[in-house]
C-alpha cells in the first residue's frame, strides 16, 4: 500500500554501503558489518530498541528535480512521469479506535521501501529501481480476496472506464448507478465509499479557490460581469438576479409569491426566493437569496436589495406567503402598500395539525367534523355563511366538554328549509357572552380571527391574485430545482446550480414567447380564434369562459347611470352558473373596466363587458384594444417599454446585513 504522508514507524538504519553506516541509533559506533545477514540482524535489534518517530518516506520526482535545479547539481533528473522518486509500501494505519472503520490495527510489519537510482557513467542517464529495505513477514493470512479488497485495487479502473466515470459523476449520477456501470464494464469491485471519495476528488479538482466563501466571491464577480446582472454578498446571505429576472419582474409585478426552502446545501443555508406570475399562467423566479437564517434583519436585507434593483416594486399589488408572523412583519415594513395573503393550503395544513394535536383532547369524530369545518371556513363565500359555520365549530367543541347550548332553536333550526346552518334568530355576530371557553377556541380566536382578510375567501376576493390562492407554483418549482441541488453541496455549488436552473427556465420562457404555433380548438368561434393569436393559451381560456357565458347563458339588466358609466345586475332569480351574487357592478365605457371580482382579480375583461357590448351592437364583443399589455404576446416579443435602470456603482456589493 502506498504511503502518502507522515506516519509513525521505526526508522531503519541508514541504507548506505555495508560497513560505513553512521547513525544516531543505539547500534555501537564504528561497528563493522561483514555480511547482509549480519546487517539485517543488527537492524532488527535496532528496530526493537528504537522509539517511534514521525518521518516522511514518499518523495515526489518533481520535488527532487526542483532541488537539483535549485542547487545547480549535475545529478541527472528523473522523468516526471514516474511521479514518485521514493516510495513506501506499508501496512494499514488504522488504530482500531473508530467504529465502523474499514482499516483495523493488525500489527503487520510488512513493508517495502524503494527509490530510483541513476547508473554511473551512462549518457543519457539510465535509472534503476533500488529496494532500500524490505520486510515481507505478515501477521495475517494472505489471500486473493484480501488483495482485491484493498482500496487501490478496488479502484484500479481501466482508462476508458475512468473517463466515463468522470462524466457520470459530473452529471450528478447516483452512486448506485455508477457502481452498476463499473460492475458491468470493469473487473473492479468498488464500494459506495470509494465512489463517494471519487466524487469528492473531482469536486476538489474543479475548485477555483480553497474555501467555499472565496469561491462564492469569485463566481459572483464573474456573474456580475454580464451586463444587467446584479448580485450582492452580505454577511449571512448572498443575492443574485439576472437581467432576465429583472425584466420579468418589470413586466409582471402585480402578484408575487415569497417563501424559503431548506435542504439545498451542506451549510444548511436556506434559499429565500421571490416568484412572479407570468402571462402563461406559470411562475417565474425574480430573485434568489441564499440566507443563513430567516431572522428579520436577514430577510429585510434581501428585500431591500430586491427593491434597490427593481423600481417596479411599487406596482406590487399582492404578496402570497405561508403563515410566518416574523415574515409578515418584515414584508409589511418592506411593502407597505401591498396586500398580504396567506397560502390557503398552508392555512388548512396548520389548522388540521392543531386539530390532530393531543393538546386539545378531541375525539376521532370531533377531529373529522372540525377538519371539514375549517375547510368550509377557508372557502366560505360571504360573511353570513362564515359566522354560521364559525358558530357551528364552537358547538362541536362544546359537545366534547359537555357544556353545550341548544343549536337550532326556533326558525334557525339546523338542516331545515333551505338547508342553511342557523343558531336562532337575530344577529349572528359574536357577543361578549360568547367568550371562548375551549382551548382550541382560544387558539383560533387569538391567531386566526384577527387576520381574516389574509386567509378567508370572502374577505380576500377583491384582491388582485391572478387566481393564485396558494404558493403551489413556488413549491412545484422548488421540486424541480432540488433535482439539481442537495444537502451535500457546498454553498458555491448550490448557487451555481440555482443559476443553471434559471438559465433553463429563461430559455423555456423565451421559446414560449416566440412559439409560432396557433391554438386550434373546434369550440372557438372567429372572435376567439383571433384572440388566441394575441394572448397566451392560459389567458385565452380564461376569457373564453366569460365570453361563452355572456353570449349564451347570461341575462343581465343594465342602464347608463351617468354618461359613459353603465350599472349592470344579474337579471334572473336562479343561481348563476358562475356563482355570481345578485349585486350591481359599474362598467366604464371609455376603458371597459368593470368593478366585478373577475376583472379585479384577473386583470382580464369580464362577462359584464361582453354582455353590454353584445347588446349595444359592437362589431367585436371582446375589446382587444383594451387588453392589459402583460397578456399580449406582441408586447413580450418587443423590448420593454421601460428601460431597466442602470445599476449604480459596482454590480457586486459586499456589505453587512442590515
Amino acid at each position: 500500500m502506498e504511503s502518502a504522508g507522515a506516519r509513525k514507524t521505526a526508522a531503519p538504519p541508514p541504507a548506505t554501503e555495508a560497513g560505513s553506516g553512521d547513525s544516531s541509533s543505539d547500534l555501537p559506533c564504528h561497528q563493522t558489518i561483514s555480511s547482509d545477514e549480519e546487517w539485517v540482524e543488527s537492524a532488527e535489534e535496532w528496530v526493537d530498541s528504537a522509539e517511534d518517530s514521525s518521518i516522511r518516506t514518499n518523495n515526489k520526482v518533481a520535488q527532487r528535480n526542483n532541488r537539483i535545479a535549485a542547487t545547480k547539481s549535475k545529478q541527472p533528473k528523473v522523468p516526471e512521469d514516474w511521479v514518485n522518486y521514493g516510495k513506501t509500501f506499508y501496512k494499514a494505519r488504522g488504530k482500531g479506535k473508530r467504529k465502523r472503520q474499514q482499516s483495523r490495527m493488525i500489527d503487520c510489519n510488512a513493508q517495502i521501501n524503494a527509490c530510483v537510482q541513476a547508473l554511473a557513467d551512462t549518457n543519457p542517464p539510465v535509472f534503476k529501481l533500488r529496494i532500500t529495505s524490505c520486510r515481507l513477514e505478515h501477521s495475517h493470512p494472505l489471500s486473493e480476496h484480501t488483495f482485491n479488497n484493498y482500496p487501490h485495487i478496488r479502484t484500479a479502473y481501466e482508462p476508458e472506464v475512468a473517463d466515463t466515470l468522470t462524466y457520470l459523476a459530473k452529471a450528478g449520477a447516483k452512486k448506485k448507478r455508477i457502481i452498476q456501470f463499473i460492475h458491468e464494464n470493469s473487473k473492479c469491485k468498488p464500494i459506495a465509499h470509494d465512489i463517494h471519495k471519487f466524487v469528492l476528488r473531482l469536486k476538489k479538482q474543479g475548485h477555483t479557490a480553497p474555501t467555499s466563501a472565496k469561491r462564492v466571491k469569485l463566481w459572483m464577480k464573474e456573474f456580475t460581469q454580464e451586463a444587467g446582472n446584479v448580485g450582492g454578498i452580505f454577511v449571512g446571505s448572498a443575492n443574485s438576479k439576472t437581467k432576465h429576472m429583472r425584466e420579468i419582474f418589470d413586466r409582471f409585478p402585480e402578484v408575487v409569491m415569497i417563501d424559503a426552502t431548506h435542504g439545498a446545501n451542506s451549510s444548511k443555508y436556506k434559499i429565500f426566493s421571490i416568484m412572479a406570475h407570468d402571462s402563461f399562467g406559470k411562475g417565474q423566479f425574480v430573485q434568489h437569496a441564499v440566507v443563513q437564517n430567516e431572522r428579520n434583519p436577514t430577510l429585510l436585507t434581501s428585500l431591500e436589495e430586491f427593491k434597490r434593483n427593481n423600481p417596479a416594486w411599487t406596482r406590487i399589488k399582492c404578496i402570497l406567503i405561508d403563515k410566518d408572523f416574523g415574515k409578515i412583519s418584515v414584508l409589511t415594513t418592506a411593502f407597505p402598500n401591498a396586500t398580504l395573503l396567506l397560502c390557503q393550503f398552508h392555512v388548512l395544513k396548520y389548522l388540521r395539525e392543531q386539530i390532530a394535536s393531543k393538546d386539545y383532547g378531541f375525539t376521532s369524530w370531533e377531529k373529522e367534523q372540525l377538519d371539514g369545518i375549517v375547510n368550509l371556513l377557508v372557502y366560505t363565500r360571504n360573511e353570513r355563511e362564515f359566522l354560521k359555520i364559525r358558530a357551528y365549530m364552537r358547538h362541536i367543541m362544546l359537545l366534547g366538554s359537555g357544556s353545550t347550548r341548544e343549536l337550532g332553536v326556533g326558525s334557525g333550526e339546523l338542516g331545515v328549509g333551505s338547508g342553511e346552518l342557523g343558531v336562532g334568530s337575530g344577529d349572528d355576530r359574536p357577543t361578549q357572552s360568547d367568550e371562548p371557553t375551549h382551548a382550541f377556541e382560544v387558539y383560533f380566536s387569538k391567531n386566526w380571527d384577527n387576520c381574516l382578510k389574509m386567509w378567508c375567501a370572502f374577505e380576500r376576493q377583491n384582491a388582485c391574485t391572478l387566481g393564485n390562492n396558494t404558493n403551489n407554483r413556488l413549491e412545484a418549482s422548488w421540486k424541480q430545482l432540488k433535482e439539481l441541488v442537495n444537502q451535500d453541496m457546498h454553498v458555491d455549488e448550490c448557487i451555481v446550480a440555482i443559476m443553471y436552473y434559471r438559465t433553463q427556465e429563461e430559455n423555456r420562457f423565451i421559446d414560449a414567447i416566440h412559439n409560432l404555433s396557433i391554438i386550434h380548438n373546434p369550440k372557438y368561434d372567429m372572435e376567439i380564434k383571433f384572440l388566441s393569436k394575441l394572448v397566451s393559451e392560459h389567458a385565452c381560456e380564461l376569457i373564453y369562459e366569460q365570453y361563452t357565458y355572456a353570449t349564451t347563458q347570461g341575462s343581465y339588466k343594465f342602464h347608463e347611470a351617468v354618461p359613459g358609466v353603465y350599472v349592470i345586475q344579474f337579471g334572473l332569480d336562479e343561481d348563476n352558473a358562475l356563482d355570481e351574487p345578485s349585486c350591481e357592478y359599474s362598467v366604464t365605457k371609455s376603458t371597459w373596466v368593470c368593478s366585478c371580482l373577475f376583472m379585479a382579480s384577473r386583470l382580464l375583461p369580464c362577462r359584464h363587458v361582453f354582455y353590454i357590448r353584445k347588446v349595444l351592437g359592437f362589431e367585436n364583443i371582446i375589446p382587444t384594444q383594451m387588453l392589459d399589455s402583460r397578456w399580449l404576446l406582441s408586447s413580450l416579443r418587443s423590448k420593454p417599454e421601460r428601460e431597466l435602470p442602470a445599476v449604480s456603482g459596482d454590480p457586486l456589493r459586499i456589505e453587512q446585513v442590515l
